[in-house]
Protein backbone atom coordinates (compact mmCIF):
# COMPACT_ATOMS: atom_id res chain seq x y z
CA UNK A 1 0.00 0.00 0.00
CA UNK A 2 3.03 2.57 0.00
CA UNK A 3 3.78 4.24 -2.80
CA UNK A 4 5.53 1.99 -5.79
CA UNK A 5 7.33 4.93 -6.99
CA UNK A 6 8.47 8.51 -5.76
CA UNK A 7 7.90 11.26 -7.34
CA UNK A 8 11.43 12.19 -9.47
CA UNK A 9 13.11 15.24 -11.33
CA UNK A 10 15.51 17.96 -11.22
CA UNK A 11 13.69 20.11 -8.78
CA UNK A 12 12.95 17.71 -5.53
CA UNK A 13 14.40 14.33 -4.29
CA UNK A 14 11.78 12.35 -2.22
CA UNK A 15 12.79 9.54 -0.19
CA UNK A 16 10.22 7.52 2.54
CA UNK A 17 11.07 4.89 4.52
CA UNK A 18 8.61 2.63 6.57
CA UNK A 19 10.77 -0.01 9.24
CA UNK A 20 7.88 -2.08 10.96
CA UNK A 21 8.17 -3.21 14.41
CA UNK A 22 7.54 -6.83 15.68
CA UNK A 23 3.46 -6.25 15.97
CA UNK A 24 0.67 -5.74 13.30
CA UNK A 25 -0.07 -1.43 13.21
CA UNK A 26 -0.44 0.83 10.77
CA UNK A 27 1.75 3.77 10.65
CA UNK A 28 2.60 4.91 6.62
CA UNK A 29 3.76 7.53 4.46
CA UNK A 30 2.16 8.48 1.14
CA UNK A 31 3.36 11.04 -1.75
CA UNK A 32 -0.18 11.77 -4.19
CA UNK A 33 1.15 13.41 -7.44
CA UNK A 34 -1.72 16.17 -8.03
CA UNK A 35 -0.46 17.21 -11.01
CA UNK A 36 3.44 17.68 -12.66
CA UNK A 37 3.94 20.35 -10.32
CA UNK A 38 2.00 19.63 -7.10
CA UNK A 39 2.01 16.74 -5.03
CA UNK A 40 0.60 15.92 -1.28
CA UNK A 41 2.79 14.23 1.52
CA UNK A 42 1.35 11.96 4.28
CA UNK A 43 2.43 10.45 7.20
CA UNK A 44 0.21 8.89 9.57
CA UNK A 45 -0.05 6.32 12.41
CA UNK A 46 -2.99 4.97 13.91
CA UNK A 47 -3.66 3.70 17.34
CA UNK A 48 -3.87 0.49 18.85
CA UNK A 49 -1.85 -3.03 17.42
CA UNK A 50 -3.23 -6.08 15.53
CA UNK A 51 -5.66 -6.32 12.71
CA UNK A 52 -7.83 -3.45 13.85
CA UNK A 53 -5.26 -1.00 13.83
CA UNK A 54 -3.87 -2.13 10.52
CA UNK A 55 -7.80 -2.26 9.14
CA UNK A 56 -8.17 1.50 10.43
CA UNK A 57 -4.60 2.59 8.47
CA UNK A 58 -6.85 0.89 5.20
CA UNK A 59 -9.24 3.71 6.11
CA UNK A 60 -7.32 6.85 6.99
CA UNK A 61 -5.16 6.36 3.83
CA UNK A 62 -8.50 5.59 1.77
CA UNK A 63 -9.82 8.98 3.20
CA UNK A 64 -7.39 11.12 2.57
CA UNK A 65 -6.50 9.98 -0.81
CA UNK A 66 -10.68 10.38 -1.87
CA UNK A 67 -10.19 13.92 -0.38
CA UNK A 68 -7.39 14.88 -1.93
CA UNK A 69 -8.85 13.87 -5.45
CA UNK A 70 -11.57 16.84 -4.98
CA UNK A 71 -10.46 19.60 -6.68
CA UNK A 72 -9.22 22.57 -5.23
CA UNK A 73 -8.12 20.87 -1.64
CA UNK A 74 -6.12 22.45 0.64
CA UNK A 75 -4.75 20.56 3.32
CA UNK A 76 -6.82 21.86 5.92
CA UNK A 77 -10.03 20.64 4.06
CA UNK A 78 -8.88 17.30 3.20
CA UNK A 79 -8.21 16.31 7.03
CA UNK A 80 -11.48 17.86 8.14
CA UNK A 81 -12.95 15.96 5.12
CA UNK A 82 -11.23 12.31 6.09
CA UNK A 83 -12.13 13.25 10.06
CA UNK A 84 -15.62 13.43 9.20
CA UNK A 85 -15.49 10.06 7.21
CA UNK A 86 -13.22 8.14 10.12
CA UNK A 87 -16.03 9.05 12.60
CA UNK A 88 -17.97 6.36 13.64
CA UNK A 89 -15.75 3.77 11.08
CA UNK A 90 -12.98 2.83 13.68
CA UNK A 91 -13.52 -0.83 14.59
CA UNK A 92 -12.55 -0.29 17.78
CA UNK A 93 -13.06 3.37 18.53
CA UNK A 94 -9.27 4.22 17.03
CA UNK A 95 -8.01 7.25 15.80
CA UNK A 96 -5.35 8.45 13.77
CA UNK A 97 -2.66 11.26 14.26
CA UNK A 98 -1.46 12.66 10.44
CA UNK A 99 0.64 15.14 9.20
CA UNK A 100 -0.43 16.44 5.22
CA UNK A 101 1.50 18.89 3.73
CA UNK A 102 0.73 20.61 -0.31
CA UNK A 103 4.02 20.82 -2.07
CA UNK A 104 4.88 23.41 -5.05
CA UNK A 105 7.68 21.65 -6.12
CA UNK A 106 8.38 24.82 -8.49
CA UNK A 107 8.31 27.57 -5.70
CA UNK A 108 9.45 25.44 -3.26
CA UNK A 109 5.71 26.54 -1.22
CA UNK A 110 4.52 24.34 1.87
CA UNK A 111 1.04 24.38 2.84
CA UNK A 112 0.17 22.24 5.63
CA UNK A 113 -1.89 20.79 8.48
CA UNK A 114 -1.60 18.69 11.51
CA UNK A 115 -4.07 16.33 12.66
CA UNK A 116 -1.75 15.25 16.05
CA UNK A 117 0.94 14.70 14.56
CA UNK A 118 4.31 16.33 15.58
CA UNK A 119 5.49 18.58 12.88
CA UNK A 120 7.83 18.03 10.68
CA UNK A 121 11.34 19.92 10.78
CA UNK A 122 13.09 22.07 7.97
CA UNK A 123 16.66 21.98 7.59
CA UNK A 124 18.53 24.62 6.40
CA UNK A 125 21.59 24.71 3.56
CA UNK A 126 23.62 25.29 6.67
CA UNK A 127 22.59 22.51 9.04
CA UNK A 128 19.92 24.89 11.02
CA UNK A 129 16.87 22.72 11.89
CA UNK A 130 13.82 24.25 12.40
CA UNK A 131 10.32 23.09 13.52
CA UNK A 132 7.06 23.99 11.30
CA UNK A 133 4.58 26.01 12.77
CA UNK A 134 2.22 23.62 14.78
CA UNK A 135 -1.28 23.99 12.34
CA UNK A 136 -4.26 22.06 12.33
CA UNK A 137 -6.24 20.09 15.22
CA UNK A 138 -7.30 16.93 16.85
CA UNK A 139 -6.55 13.40 15.84
CA UNK A 140 -8.74 11.96 13.30
CA UNK A 141 -11.92 9.95 14.11
CA UNK A 142 -12.37 11.20 17.38
CA UNK A 143 -15.31 14.02 16.91
CA UNK A 144 -16.73 15.13 13.68
CA UNK A 145 -17.36 18.95 12.41
CA UNK A 146 -13.86 19.40 13.62
CA UNK A 147 -12.44 22.75 11.88
CA UNK A 148 -8.22 22.31 11.16
CA UNK A 149 -5.55 24.96 10.99
CA UNK A 150 -3.18 25.89 8.46
CA UNK A 151 0.03 27.32 8.27
CA UNK A 152 2.47 27.99 5.32
CA UNK A 153 6.17 27.55 4.91
CA UNK A 154 8.57 27.78 2.16
CA UNK A 155 11.76 25.50 1.09
CA UNK A 156 14.42 27.37 -0.40
CA UNK A 157 16.75 25.61 -2.22
CA UNK A 158 19.01 22.80 -0.56
CA UNK A 159 16.54 23.02 2.52
CA UNK A 160 15.47 19.58 3.39
CA UNK A 161 11.77 18.56 4.98
CA UNK A 162 11.59 15.90 7.52
CA UNK A 163 8.33 14.04 8.19
CA UNK A 164 7.69 11.12 10.75
CA UNK A 165 6.05 9.86 13.04
CA UNK A 166 5.85 9.40 16.63
CA UNK A 167 7.78 5.74 16.83
CA UNK A 168 10.46 7.17 15.65
CA UNK A 169 10.55 9.42 18.90
CA UNK A 170 9.99 7.15 21.57
CA UNK A 171 12.17 3.94 20.42
CA UNK A 172 13.34 3.60 23.91
CA UNK A 173 17.10 1.87 25.14
CA UNK A 174 17.95 -0.41 27.76
CA UNK A 175 17.61 2.21 30.08
CA UNK A 176 14.10 3.18 28.82
CA UNK A 177 15.33 6.60 27.61
CA UNK A 178 13.41 7.98 24.26
CA UNK A 179 14.93 8.74 21.36
CA UNK A 180 13.16 12.35 21.65
CA UNK A 181 13.58 15.44 19.84
CA UNK A 182 16.94 16.46 21.04
CA UNK A 183 18.66 13.57 19.27
CA UNK A 184 16.30 13.54 16.21
CA UNK A 185 17.61 17.96 15.72
CA UNK A 186 20.99 16.65 16.62
CA UNK A 187 21.21 13.45 13.89
CA UNK A 188 19.16 16.34 11.26
CA UNK A 189 21.88 18.31 12.12
CA UNK A 190 24.91 16.46 11.53
CA UNK A 191 23.68 15.51 7.66
CA UNK A 192 24.32 18.63 6.14
CA UNK A 193 24.42 18.87 2.17
CA UNK A 194 23.04 14.70 2.53
CA UNK A 195 20.58 13.30 -0.15
CA UNK A 196 16.85 12.39 1.10
CA UNK A 197 18.17 9.20 1.21
CA UNK A 198 21.40 9.16 2.73
CA UNK A 199 19.50 11.43 5.55
CA UNK A 200 16.89 8.90 6.27
CA UNK A 201 19.69 5.84 6.50
CA UNK A 202 21.35 8.24 8.62
CA UNK A 203 18.60 8.85 11.20
CA UNK A 204 17.77 5.40 10.95
CA UNK A 205 21.18 4.31 11.72
CA UNK A 206 21.54 6.60 14.90
CA UNK A 207 17.67 4.74 16.02
CA UNK A 208 19.39 1.02 15.32
CA UNK A 209 22.28 2.34 17.85
CA UNK A 210 19.80 4.17 20.58
CA UNK A 211 17.61 0.93 20.77
CA UNK A 212 20.12 -2.04 20.53
CA UNK A 213 19.50 -4.83 19.13
CA UNK A 214 16.19 -6.59 19.34
CA UNK A 215 15.01 -3.34 20.70
CA UNK A 216 12.42 -1.67 18.44
CA UNK A 217 8.69 -2.49 19.41
CA UNK A 218 7.15 0.13 17.38
CA UNK A 219 6.72 1.09 13.46
CA UNK A 220 9.55 3.62 12.18
CA UNK A 221 8.06 5.64 9.12
CA UNK A 222 9.52 9.00 7.63
CA UNK A 223 9.70 10.38 4.80
CA UNK A 224 12.46 13.13 3.62
CA UNK A 225 11.59 15.75 0.84
CA UNK A 226 14.95 17.30 0.15
CA UNK A 227 14.17 20.55 -2.67
CA UNK A 228 17.89 20.54 -5.00
CA UNK A 229 19.49 23.49 -6.45
CA UNK A 230 18.58 24.39 -10.37
CA UNK A 231 20.68 22.97 -12.61
CA UNK A 232 21.85 26.49 -14.24
CA UNK A 233 23.78 27.30 -10.62
CA UNK A 234 25.43 23.58 -10.63
CA UNK A 235 26.39 24.14 -14.38
CA UNK A 236 29.26 26.72 -13.69
CA UNK A 237 30.60 24.19 -10.34
CA UNK A 238 31.22 21.37 -12.67
CA UNK A 239 32.81 23.16 -15.51
CA UNK A 240 35.35 24.66 -12.82
CA UNK A 241 35.77 20.72 -11.46
CA UNK A 242 36.74 19.78 -14.98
Amino acid sequence: LLPQQLPAGRDSQFFGLLVPGPAVSGDFYDVIELDERHCLLVVAGVSGWGVPAAFLMLLVRGAIREAAARPGMTPSAILAAANDRLCGQSPFDGFATAFVALYDRETGTLSHSSAGNRAPCRIQADGSVLTLADAGGPALGVRKGIPYGEAVTRLEQEDTLFLCTEGVLRAVNAQREPFGEERLAAVLHQGRGLSARDRSALLLRAGEAHVGPGGQTGDIVCLTVRRLLPASELAPESEAAV
